[in-house]
């Protein structure tokens, strides 16, 4: 009996897919990196499955990194990441209340330009003329993973969060505003919908068995908080990667947050994001090397402090313009020490924002590639005062998205039995008291930074205007 559910999740830089089984193994394909366009991410997507056996695969589900748009006639994508649409962004929350976007899209806007309606309004105001008034097809990567393997182009109201409602339809009032209509955007249908089966022409591009159904899965952030086991209220969690995602699980619905909540699974989800902090561990591994991050095993109490704003920061800042800082460099300063502050300041980058919420967890599960690290982990655990636990699964977006075929096909319940199949807890890194005040004294100081440097920042990016 075939009861093997492929998990594909198309990254910012890769695509990375594994095979789960209801027994708890796992097959994981290597990362396969991938041009960030149509090309790269289908030649990818081929690579990668051509490492496993999928002679038992039931079923396939998806996960993809949200806020990218590919637009027909157009190209080259938008990313996620590209320094545009702020102007948009202001002006849609500055337009309507809290409690219109509450009504229209199930939750308040956040201060965050890649979501749907400052993307598409900053597309029409760019390409307005070139486009003429026409319906041209507006997708995400995940829509078009859809295509190449079932031939439609299906997407889901977590991944369309902005601009869909979460009990399936889009916002007639904000459509209208934008000047477009649903023939714009992909059909809607809830992550273990069935978007169709793997074409004749896929199965020959990619090694899926023909007539595979495909479920459509959601956005990275959301399967890689299933692929943890977040399912619970108070649960915290921190998502790692190119950007990390710590959050909690609540009941609430603050409407004038400085952060982002929005509704997940049976409550609702408040979360941050940092832009960098992937970025910023990559910096310190080019840097000081991998062996030198490796060796560290105490704190550096006379460390410099380290903004890690390489890409420019969201919560709780939200300023695109901040760079990386390194802060109080003394003579006998190293290499070591350097590379303590760029995880310490990570680490901080995070805090930041799980201060910034009213709630507080007794534990704090952890994904993504960071989540291998025992001293980071540490670091975080005795900084939030709260034990770390990570998976065996370190992809947990892919890992998400299988969940959500294993739900589609009937292999699971619902996505609490997923859970308990599926999600198999690691290792636990408790707090070190030892290191707790001391990390907090320094954390007191990093906060002050960025304040006193916002001009600065701002000079600093029109220097060359």
């Amino acid at each position: 009996m075939k009861n093997a559910v492929v998990g594909i999740d198309l990254g910012t830089s890769s695509v990375k897919v594994i095979c789960v089984y209801p027994d708890g193994r796992t097959v994981r394909a290597g990362k396969t990196y991938a041009a960030r366009n149509a090309d790269g991410w289908q030649n990818a997507l081929a690579a990668a499955l051509a490492e496993m056996d999928l002679s038992d695969v039931c079923a396939v589900g998806l996960s993809s990194q949200v806020g990218t748009y590919m637009i027909e006639g157009i190209p080259e994508p938008i990313h996620w990441y590209d320094d545009v649409g702020d102007r948009e962004c202001s002006a849609c929350r500055q337009e309507d209340e809290p409690e219109t976007f509450l009504r229209e899209i199930g939750m308040p806007h956040p201060q965050i330009r890649s979501y749907p309606l400052p993307r598409i309004r900053y597309i029409l105001d760019t390409y307005g003329k070139w486009l003429n008034g026409q319906p041209r097809r507006i997708c995400q990567p995940k829509e078009w993973i859809c295509q190449i393997l079932t031939g439609k182009r299906i997407t889901d109201t977590c991944s369309m969060r902005g601009l869909a409602h979460p009990d399936g339809r889009y916002s007639r009032y904000f459509l209208e505003k934008l000047g477009i209509t649903e023939e714009w955007l992909p059909p809607l249908t809830d992550p273990a919908g069935l978007v169709g089966t793997v074409t004749e022409e896929a199965a020959l591009a990619t090694g899926l068995p023909r007539g595979t159904p495909v479920y459509c899965g959601c956005n990275d952030f959301y399967t890689g908080m299933l692929g943890l086991g977040v399912g619970s209220t108070g649960e915290a969690f921190d998502v790692t990667g190119t950007s990390e995602h710590i959050g909690i699980l609540c009941d609430t619905m603050d409407l004038y947050t400085p952060l982002v909540v929005s509704p997940y699974l049976h409550t609702n989800v408040l979360y941050g994001v940092t832009a960098s902090s992937g970025s910023s561990l990559g910096f310190a591994i080019r840097n000081y090397g991998m062996e030198c991050i490796e060796a560290l095993e105490e704190p550096y109490a006379e460390a410099p402090l380290f903004l890690p704003y390489v890409n420019g920061e969201r919560a709780p800042i939200w300023d695109g313009d901040a760079r990386g800082v390194y802060f109080g460099i003394e003579a006998d300063c190293d290499r070591s020490a350097l590379a303590y502050s760029v995880l310490e300041g990570v680490a901080f980058s995070i805090y930041q924002i799980y201060e910034t919420m009213n709630s507080r967890a007794e534990k704090m599960l952890v994904g993504g590639g960071a989540s291998e690290d025992s001293f980071l982990n540490t670091l975080k655990a005795s900084l939030f005062g709260i034990p770390v636990i990570s998976t065996v699964e370190k992809e947990a977006s892919a890992l998400g998205g299988a969940m959500w075929g294993a739900v589609g096909c009937g292999l699971s319940a619902d996505v609490n039995d997923a859970i308990r199949t599926y999600v198999r807890p690691s290792r636990v890194f408790e707090p070190r008291k030892e290191w707790t005040e001391m990390l907090r004294q320094r954390f007191g100081i990093y906060k002050n930074l960025y304040p006193a440097l916002r001009d600065s920042f701002r000079q600093w990016k029109n220097r060359d205007a």
